[in-house]
């Protein structure tokens, strides 16, 4: 009896904990709608971000959605290694400092420039999402970069409003990094995109999700010390 309601607390916390990291509101009506990049090399990961989007933008939530990232991390299967543009473009970043050289030659190595901002536009467009109502911010190498290229566009197109989309496990960084980087009296609303790779309930049972909840959380701790630092 005891080890089954051990079993059902431990069961509870886990799902508590997901959800944390999922960082999931209540979806409302929005200037636009901002699709992050990524795969952790799985790419349900992505196709179910599309599928998000195609759900969300259909339902009337937005009309205007935003694809951010330079690249995503490769999956088995048909890619777009980084050619020799990518790379001296990612070398140069390295010599402004906005990445480490460790960094940038995982990039290289295990990067694919299909499933960035271009790709993901692709299979949206593919998804039955009109041209016009795509808009990219392509350059950025990470989610501080993604945060700022974003709200530039914001500005120029006078958006006040988003809906911030990526996978559960980086849901909660991403807010975060956007929050901080937000224009004042910016409205964000952050909302996880469903996908079977990451299941509410269930999360907790696959090895890499645990690796990957740990290591974001990691992150969060690092990000969040770093910015009471600076106040």
């Amino acid at each position: 009896m005891y080890y089954l309601l051990a079993i059902l607390i431990l069961w509870l916390i886990l799902i508590l904990a997901g959800d944390w990291l999922a960082c999931r509101s209540k979806l409302t009506k929005a200037d636009c709608l901002i699709c992050l990049s990524g795969t952790r090399g799985r790419i349900k990961f992505a196709e179910d971000k599309i599928k998000a989007v195609q759900k969300i933008f259909t339902a009337g939530y937005t009309k205007n959605i935003i694809f951010t990232s330079f690249f995503a991390f490769k999956v088995n299967g048909d890619y777009k290694p980084i050619g020799p543009e990518e790379i001296n473009y990612i070398n140069k970043a390295v010599t402004e400092g906005r990445v480490t050289p460790a960094y940038a030659e995982l990039i290289i190595k295990n990067g694919d420039f299909n499933l960035g901002a271009i790709g993901m536009r692709d299979r949206a467009l593919s998804a039955g999402i009109p041209m016009e109502n795509t808009f990219l911010c392509p350059w950025s190498l990470n989610t501080k970069e993604e945060a700022l290229a974003v709200f530039e566009l914001c500005q120029s197109k006078g958006w006040q409003s988003a809906i911030l989309l990526t996978a559960p496990f980086h849901q909660k960084r991403a807010y975060l990094t956007f929050k901080a980087f937000a224009p004042t009296n910016f409205k964000l609303i952050s909302y996880s995109a469903e996908t079977s790779e990451w299941p509410r309930f269930f999360w907790f049972l696959k090895l890499a999700n645990l690796k990957l909840f740990f290591n974001e959380t990691i992150k969060i701790i690092k990000y969040s010390r770093q910015r009471k630092n600076k106040k």
